[in-house]
């Protein structure tokens, strides 16, 4: 066992090793930089000389507002050196984004993305089409009542459980805090309420791991194998899925209400029958998936959607709940303005969705907690498949690229005084004239993230639920700051400085 260990160590360790020698002697006279021209001018494009400093988003996470300092320095379309060697050209414009992900998305870039196939991120081609498909018809609003039920009392749950007293939460709030009040969520939200749902939920968190040998796991399966506590917990969590959840779903498609042709007007939407059922997300899918005539998903692969929910929205949705509690302490009147709203507009038990939608300011507050704090730095990287023209420039087939949501929210060409908390930015008389790609948060094109009304469901309810009954305050007056930290934007040392006590 020890042998298999340091070989494998050897192995990460001379990758890294082999990819920084490439990169430096590239860095004397790469041709790939040399032709990354604007059409216009001809002038090259700018971009960070090689160094160590490269590395820094692996040795010390970058702060959020780095990379639009760095666009402000280099252009909204520069190049930076990557650990392979070769540049990557960084796309800070906002319209040159929307060129991307919406124009080129389909035929002309490969993204580069390392998650197990057989789910609706990971997907390809028509599989993709499919699952994409089947998630779209089952997010509809109108079907989306249950899960804003089992929202609503999985949040009234977590405050209830990390009080201390009546009048105050137990611990000051953290990061992980957050990111465990989402997984909670997530799995009641897509399971119900199933007998061994705290036994699910513990082998979500064994699987995702959030550690070291998680990472290396990834890259050299053969660790997964040893005999060695984390890779127990991980073999735990994986018969958990195939065991519980498996036949869990299996026994959904078994209901006659599952089985029966479709009576909807639109044979692609679901039954409107289905509207007055609080169904989970795995009920909806599965209702869903029942129009798919052609090829429709398997067992496994609604199995593997549902997991991809978790594992996408565990630590983005959390990452904005940490941001959302920390900017409501920093704004205590505007939190005294969003909890009037939360008390005063009623949640219709008939319709919950349509009252959440009824909390404007609220949405507000989100929307400029993302901006300024996406939960993720940027988009997957993609490749060219072809030469392009990106923001002005030329860039060559096998380029890689990057859209950096953390710029485009701070560029000043679209945002007045782009590094200030303004959640009124978001009104609907300031969005009319701004250009709707300067906010993308879930990205945008065919490959959003297909769950980001999911994600704000659980947000506005977790937020308005906490406001009803309680205020956020600040600990003290330091600032904190804010990093990404493996592309995720957290505190750098993961407190959020605030406490919850009982409101009046």
């Amino acid at each position: 066992m020890a042998f298999v260990l340091f070989l494998a160590t050897v192995l990460v360790v001379g990758f890294f090793a082999v990819s920084t020698l490439k990169a430096m002697l590239r860095s004397f006279g790469l041709k790939r930089a040399r032709r990354l021209v604007h059409l216009t001018t001809g002038s090259p494009m700018n971009g960070t000389p090689f160094s160590f400093a490269s590395f820094e988003g692996l040795r010390n996470s970058p702060p959020v507002h780095k990379s639009s300092e760095q666009a402000a320095q280099l252009g909204s379309i520069h190049y930076e050196w990557t650990m392979t060697g070769s540049p990557m050209v960084r796309v800070c414009d906002a319209e040159a984004a929307r060129r991307l992900l919406i124009k080129h998305e389909a035929k002309d870039l490969k993204r580069t993305i390392f998650l197990p196939p057989g789910n609706i991120t990971s997907a390809e081609g028509e599989q993709w089409r499919t699952h994409r498909r089947v998630v779209q018809r089952a997010l509809r609003r109108d079907f989306l009542n249950g899960v804003v039920d089992i929202a609503r009392a999985q949040a009234a749950t977590v405050i209830a459980n990390t009080s201390a007293s009546p009048t105050h939460l137990s611990v000051p709030l953290t990061y992980q805090w957050c990111v465990r009040a989402v997984e909670e969520m997530i799995v009641r939200i897509t399971w119900g309420d199933h007998p061994r749902s705290d036994e699910i939920l513990q082998a979500a968190r064994d699987q995702l791991g959030r550690s070291l040998f998680s990472v290396l796991a990834y890259f050299v399966p053969v660790l997964a194998r040893l005999p060695l506590q984390a890779a127990r917990r991980q073999a735990n969590g994986r018969a958990v899925f195939q065991g519980v959840l498996l036949p869990l779903i299996r026994e959904e498609m078994a209901r006659p209400r599952f089985q029966q042709d479709s009576e909807a007007e639109d044979e692609q939407q679901l039954p409107s029958e289905l509207r007055s059922e609080r169904l989970s997300l795995i009920q909806l899918l599965i209702a869903s998936n029942r129009l798919e005539d052609a090829v429709p998903l398997t067992e496994q692969e609604l199995l593997s959607d549902a997991i991809a929910f978790l594992v996408g929205g565990n630590d983005s949705t959390g990452s904005a709940l940490a941001s959302v509690l920390y900017f409501l302490a920093q704004h205590p009147e505007t939190q005294g303005r969003l909890r009037e709203e939360s008390r005063r507009i009623e949640i219709d038990p008939a319709n919950p969705f349509a009252g959440l939608e009824q909390l404007q300011e609220l949405s507000f507050f989100i929307k400029e907690c993302l901006r300024l704090h996406p939960p993720f730095s940027g988009a997957f990287p993609r490749t060219a498949l072809m030469d392009l023209e990106v923001g002005g420039y030329h860039v060559p087939k096998g380029t890689s690229l990057f859209v950096d949501f953390s710029a485009i929210h701070r560029d000043p060409q679209h945002w007045e005084d782009p590094h200030h908390f303004d959640h009124l930015r978001f009104s609907t008389e300031a969005s009319a004239t701004r250009f709707p790609h300067a906010f993308m948060p879930f990205s945008v094109g065919s490959r959003q993230c297909v769950a980001q009304r999911l994600s704000m469901v659980m947000l506005k309810v977790f937020a308005s639920t906490l406001l009803r009954t309680h205020q956020v305050i600040a600990e003290n007056s330091d600032e904190i700051e804010w990093v990404y930290q493996f592309g995720v934007c957290q505190p750098r040392d993961g407190e959020l400085g605030v406490r919850v006590h009982l409101s009046a």
